[in-house]
């Protein structure tokens, strides 16, 4: 098990890596939240935009199903996104933090052997 030998800094850091990783994934909850939203509105801003021009009612209640199923569809897979980060969030956002960490470590290291 390679994977679970941990270096002095990794140890330490765990502490905070639980909220660590409930930032990051509070963070990609907004962000999935902020473009179902903005998902919505451009849907609904290109039908009242298209609306004026639509030659029959028949056309128009096809733009209405149409704008539905996207975007439900759209937010159903936005919420199983969400739900599935959020169940293995700790899977997902430990080893990027990890990473994150061991580069930040190096860039340090170097700039130090610059003598910077």
């Amino acid at each position: 098990m390679a994977g679970s030998v941990r270096s002095r800094s990794e140890v330490s850091a765990t502490g905070s890596m639980g909220s660590r990783i409930d930032t990051m994934a509070s963070r990609d909850r907004m962000i999935a939240v902020g473009f179902t939203v903005a998902m919505w509105v451009v849907l609904l801003f290109t039908y009242f935009a298209v609306r004026p021009s639509v030659p029959s009612a028949a056309v128009s209640v096809a733009l209405i199903l149409s704008l539905l199923v996207l975007g439900v569809f759209n937010t159903a897979s936005m919420v199983a996104m969400i739900r599935s980060y959020y169940k293995d969030k700790e899977f997902i956002y430990r080893e990027d933090l990890l990473n994150l960490d061991r580069n930040r470590q190096q860039k340090e290291a170097l700039r130090a052997e610059r003598g910077r």
